[in-house]
């Protein structure tokens, strides 16, 4: 068996700097979240480039989500129960993505970029 090669310094020095860039990487994450930017610029942002993409995909955004709410009585089954995760706010939606807009919106979006 032969004996275990020693890790070079730099190598150490190395993987200690990724791990904390990393980590500041998830921490200016979270920061960007929490902040009134990320539902102010970046969600309406995202929304209209999503909507865009479905125009230039020749999938028509509005008219499509209206189809959709207009084909019945859409009610929600108060029993249901859903992890908590689905209601948070970090999602587009404030409610969370067991929203009605996130619901309807959710099978043009897949159309859009599928």
């Amino acid at each position: 068996m032969r004996p275990a090669r020693a890790i070079p310094t730099s190598a150490r020095i190395a993987t200690l700097l990724l791990v904390l860039a990393r980590a500041d990487a998830f921490n200016l994450m979270d920061a960007l979240l929490a902040s009134p930017l990320y539902k102010r610029v970046l969600v309406p942002m995202s929304r209209d480039m999503m909507i865009n993409t479905a125009r230039e995909n020749g999938v028509p955004w509005a008219e499509s989500v209206e189809w959709l709410r207009s084909q019945r009585d859409w009610t929600l089954d108060e029993r249901a129960d859903a992890p908590a995760y689905y209601d948070a706010p970090f999602h587009a939606y404030d409610a969370g993505n067991l929203c009605w807009d996130a619901a309807f919106e959710q099978e043009v979006a897949s159309k859009a970029v599928g």
